[in-house]
């Protein structure tokens, strides 16, 4: 897997790939059912992913910062295990956060060639968190890309997602967490969300 550090040096991606966007903590059933269908999708071309180094709550929320499910490297090795073969893995930034996003989808567009982007049922990003489902659709004629979005993934008639799987931890139910998880939970966060913190 091919790791690029800021956009504008990102090269050799083929033409026509496919493409996510996410923080995916926990890399979660949820998560694994997006980059199967990237995976699925890329035929010929890239599976091609757009994270962040940095949490976006962290910057945004600073006083609301939850610890996270896996550390950036042990995402880093999942995302290559589960086949991502390009990792475009960027500085979340307050200008970031204020970017139209039309305009992140086509600045993105001129560096990285994709003609899908697959996305979480409920994924929205831009300013004003304005990129959601009906907004991006509306794009798809215009930048000539397909837009897919997978459905949230459900366990035991509970959506998955990674502030749930913290709630689970949190009440210790770490056998259910290991189901969403589809691997052993990670000892290092464990450690972090339900040790005492010694002053």
């Amino acid at each position: 897997m091919k790791i690029f550090s800021h956009l504008d040096d990102v090269f050799g991606i083929k033409p026509n790939c496919c493409l996510t966007i996410g923080v995916f903590d926990g890399v979660h059933l949820g998560h694994q059912a997006i980059l199967k269908r990237v995976i699925e999708t890329k035929e010929d071309s890239d599976a091609v992913m757009l994270s962040f180094k940095n949490s976006p709550i962290s910057l945004i929320h600073p006083n609301n910062q939850k610890p996270l499910i896996y550390s950036l490297d042990q995402k880093v090795k999942l995302f290559e295990e589960l086949g991502i073969d390009k990792l475009i893995l960027i500085e979340f930034t307050f200008e970031l956060a204020n970017q139209n996003y039309k305009d992140f989808l086509i600045s993105l567009k001129k560096k990285v060639p994709f003609t899908s982007l697959i996305l979480g049922e409920t994924a929205s990003f831009g300013k004003n968190r304005e990129g959601n489902k009906q907004n991006i659709i509306k794009l798809t004629e215009e930048l000539n890309f397909k837009a897919e979005f997978v459905p949230i993934a459900v366990f035991q008639n509970q959506p998955i997602s990674s502030s749930l799987i913290r709630t689970l931890i949190a009440n210790k139910d770490f056998k259910t967490v290991e189901k969403m998880l589809n691997r052993p939970l990670n000892e290092e966060y464990l450690c972090q969300a339900t040790c005492p913190v010694e002053l």
